[in-house]
């Protein structure tokens, strides 16, 4: 498993797999979740997004926003094909160490409350919900983890 900050060459093969991991969820949700709609040529071209990759192919990506108070996770996703193997726990805990790394306090993200697998994936590894909000019409739910 490799982890490196993407590249303008990165961006078709990102928005592909966003819509691969995130429009199982579209029949739930009611409409396409946020993430598919990312404009990640944008985010590339600031530095924000991750790939991982697993035996040279790309297997997930995040979109991360660095600050003074923390490190939010804006989206994250590993290729529904690659579920299961673990590939999420490490890409997480990787970013988890970018954000001491920096100096952060805490990881915040967001997820929405329809993702019932995501939020559940959250709290095993060590998130706190920390409120509920309505964005943009999607119903999300906050989560923390303060870095120590």
């Amino acid at each position: 498993m490799d982890i490196e900050t993407a590249s303008p060459d990165h961006a078709t093969a990102i928005a592909r797999l966003a819509e691969q991991a995130f429009d199982v969820w579209t029949p739930r949700i009611g409409r396409r979740p946020a993430p598919i709609a990312e404009d990640f040529p944008a985010r590339i071209e600031e530095g924000r997004v991750r790939v991982l990759r697993q035996d040279g192919v790309m297997a997930g990506y995040a979109v991360v926003t660095p600050s003074a108070d923390g490190f939010h996770i804006d989206a994250v996703a590993v290729d529904p094909a690659r579920q299961g193997q673990g590939l999420g726990r490490r890409f997480l805990s990787h970013l988890e160490a970018e954000a001491r790394a920096r100096r952060a306090p805490r990881v915040t993200l967001q997820t929405n409350a329809e993702m019932d697998t995501n939020i559940a994936f959250y709290l095993w590894a060590g998130y706190a919900e920390t409120g509920r909000v309505v964005e943009d019409g999607f119903r999300r739910i906050n989560f923390e983890k303060a870095l120590g």
